[in-house]
């Protein structure tokens, strides 16, 4: 799909757009759209706790009807009912979008720092509903710290402290 809407992108822009396109938050807005929470069969007590609404609940509940019209009816279905859900938000993307790790890694880079380093210093919560609390650190610039549902959220919100900490200063 993304060979056909941008035939003259490189292979790092392509894979940049097929990340966006792939990530949780985008499979997490398709079955919000598609009301998956509603269809998904949990206990009560995951009901209680907002199951139906739980990010990683719809993820999953997507993936595994991407699957079943798979195993039902072939690739040929599945690829249309991709294709249906996912190449406007495609044709919609402006730019190859980058999360803020990438950006502040190449920007590191281009500074001729050494790579960003993430640890997580911190997990608190329960292991239904972790809180991850992790610190990056770039030569030159210190530490940010962030916290986040998952090791990767974390990350990512400690990274974009990072930059901000670095555009203040520059």
């Amino acid at each position: 799909m993304l060979f056909h809407i941008f035939p003259l992108e490189n292979e790092g822009s392509l894979a940049k757009r097929k990340n966006a396109l792939v990530c949780k938050g985008k499979i997490v807005e398709i079955a919000q759209s598609l009301n998956l929470g509603q269809f998904i069969i949990m206990s009560a007590g995951e009901k209680a706790c907002g199951g139906k609404e739980n990010l990683n609940n719809l993820e999953n509940a997507l993936e595994a009807l991407i699957g079943a019209i798979y195993i039902d009816g072939g690739i040929q279905p599945a690829k249309e009912f991709i294709l249906q859900h996912w190449e406007s938000s495609a044709r919609c993307m402006p730019f190859p979008p980058q999360d803020a790790k990438t950006k502040l890694q190449e920007w590191a880079q281009t500074q001729e720092l050494s790579t960003p380093y993430y640890c997580v210093i911190n997990k608190s919560g329960s292991d239904h509903c972790p809180v991850f609390t992790v610190e990056v650190s770039l030569s030159h610039y210190g530490t940010a710290t962030a916290t986040g549902n998952s090791k990767k959220s974390a990350e990512q919100k400690a990274a974009e402290l990072m930059l901000k900490k670095i555009y203040k200063q520059t």
